[in-house]
Order: structure tokens, then C-alpha cells, then sequence
């Protein structure tokens, strides 16, 4: 697999340091159009709307992987 964005580079080469740690890995990619659960996060991440009941919200100020 290959991660195309620079953003996500960081991510994919952790990623990698670990998958021989698994008996067992996969990736899936799925489109933004075929992801709701994704598309209504990013939506939200954007908004200054409440989030709905049952849905706590987080802010993250630094990215996880420098």
C-alpha cells in the first residue's frame, strides 16, 4: 500500500514499523462518498455546530506523530 498525501506520511511509516508485530494485517480503502461515518466527523470538525447528544468531542491541538 502507499500513502499518496504527505500529511499522512507520518502515519503510514508508524504504521509500517509495526505490522510485522500482527499475524495479520489489512487495509481497506473506502471512498469519502461510501464513508458516512467519516464524512459527518469531517463536517463536524468544521463546524462550530453542538455536537449531537451522545457525541463527545475532543480537541486535539497537536497532530499524535511528529
Amino acid at each position: 500500500w502507499d500513502c499518496s498525501s504527505d500529511s499522512m506520511g507520518k502515519y503510514c511509516t508508524a504504521v509500517r514499523k509495526l505490522e510485522d508485530k500482527f499475524e495479520g494485517l489489512e487495509f481497506h480503502h473506502v471512498e469519502r462518498d461510501r464513508n458516512t461515518a467519516a464524512d459527518v466527523l469531517s463536517k463536524l470538525g468544521s463546524s462550530r455546530t453542538q455536537a449531537p447528544p451522545g457525541v463527545f468531542v475532543q480537541e486535539i491541538l497537536q497532530p499524535s506523530i511528529s
